[in-house]
């Protein structure tokens, strides 16, 4: 009950600092983010059909530290630090014209760098794959053709597009849209989703809350929310030559944990990733998986051409394999992470306060950049 009450007052109190703020910048961003990703935290419910169980406490206390963070994050960005940085910058400590056009051209070199990598990388995919995109799905592609896998087609073109949308470089736009929509096509989600995000930022930094903008930009996200979560279950069916309009019916008599049409579009739209996130979290931090998984694996592991059996480390780099070996063997619906729920593994509650604080202290320095250029 305690845990409860703790949760909900943090919850609470950063979304009316969210709100009393009235801006669209990535304090709000995470705001959202973990609300979204941990709601079914906050409901005190997991919803993973066929399974449904109450939150423990760990997790409850694990979100609430994230969002007593995002407070403390807001109140030393606009309280302290953006009233130092605007002095400097009024004084020009930090301003000089030479320095802030090498800073420019830096900036532009490095967008038509990603865009136009990707652009190569797309083109010559397509040319390899033709009529192959639109009929086997992203594990065939990948199988054929392993450039459809490469970061280099869409990591590139994710990073660029922002800073396009930016500057208005219209031509960029253009080929870094081509190569997210090729990316989504064969059937990965991840990088255009976080690109399409990070361009809207940008389009909308510092928006009102409470303004014809922001009521545009809901407008998008909802649709680009619909239109990623419809195409997740659909685009093998289409793939494959079948009729849309008898996919979802041909899913319900597959699927015996669903009743309703109703039902299997709540799960896709709200539980399928979110509620999987929250239920990794959850079970996680019930399970003892001290000894299951290691910071010396984690980090040794990410090191290439390092065999961690060569060092006697048999624990597994991969959260996800850890998740699925011993905490949710058997239900997953595929996502198996959860970077809270890692943390609290390799640290604890301290982890989780030190990791939250290392994230609010990037998000406050890429605000300051952004405000003193």
């Amino acid at each position: 009950m305690i845990e409860t009450t703790l949760l909900f007052c943090c919850f609470f109190l950063t979304f009316i600092l969210v709100v009393l703020r009235n801006r669209l910048d990535l304090f709000l961003i995470l705001f959202l983010s973990t609300t979204i990703y941990h709601w079914q935290i906050l409901y005190g419910q997991i919803w993973v059909p066929p399974y449904s169980f109450e939150v423990g406490a760990e997790a409850k206390i694990i979100v609430s530290i994230v969002y007593l963070s995002i407070c403390f994050g807001i109140f030393f960005n606009d309280k302290l630090l953006y009233n130092w940085f605007s002095f400097f910058k009024s004084n020009k400590f930090l301003d000089s014209k030479g320095e802030n056009h090498n800073h420019k051209d830096f900036e532009s070199f490095l967008g038509y760098l990603f865009i136009l990598t990707s652009t190569l990388v797309t083109v010559t995919f397509l040319y390899q794959a033709k009529l192959d995109l639109f009929t086997y799905g992203k594990t065939e592609l990948n199988a054929i053709y392993p450039l459809s896998a490469s970061f280099l087609l869409a990591f590139p073109a994710g990073i660029g597009l922002p800073w396009a949308i930016k500057n208005n470089k219209k031509l960029l736009i253009f080929l870094a849209s081509i190569c997210l929509l090729t990316y989504f096509l064969i059937g990965f989600r991840s990088i255009a989703v976080v690109a399409i995000i990070s361009a809207l930022t940008a389009a909308y930094f510092k928006e009102k809350i409470l303004s014809k903008g922001s009521m545009k930009l809901a407008a998008i996200m909802f649709l680009v929310f619909s239109t990623f979560v419809i195409y997740k279950q659909v685009y093998i069916p289409i793939k494959d030559g079948e009729n849309i309009s008898d996919v979802f019916e041909q899913k319900l008599e597959e699927d015996n944990r669903f009743s309703s049409l109703t039902e299997y579009l709540l799960w896709s739209a709200f539980s399928a990733e979110f509620g999987q996130i929250s239920c990794n979290l959850d079970l996680v931090t019930k399970a003892d998986l001290s000894e299951k998984h290691s910071l010396r694996s984690v980090l040794i592991g990410s090191i290439p051409l390092i065999n961690n059996r060569d060092l006697n480390i048999y624990t597994e780099t991969r959260f996800s394999d850890t998740i699925l070996k011993y905490a949710n063997p058997g239900f997953s619906y595929g996502l198996g992470g959860t970077f809270w729920g890692e943390v609290y593994v390799l640290g604890s509650y301290i982890g989780v306060l030190v990791a939250s604080i290392i994230v609010i202290i990037m998000l406050v320095g890429w605000l300051m950049f952004a405000t003193i250029t």
